[in-house]
C-alpha cells in the first residue's frame, strides 16, 4: 500500500515538472 502511495506520488512530480516543459516547447 505504501509502495503504490509512493509511485503515485513519483508519477505526480514528474508531471508537475514535465508540464511546464511542454507548455514552453509549444511557445517557441
Amino acid at each position: 500500500m505504501l509502495l503504490m502511495l509512493q509511485m503515485r506520488l513519483k508519477k505526480i512530480d514528474m508531471l508537475m515538472i514535465a508540464t511546464p516543459f511542454l507548455k514552453m516547447l509549444r511557445n517557441h
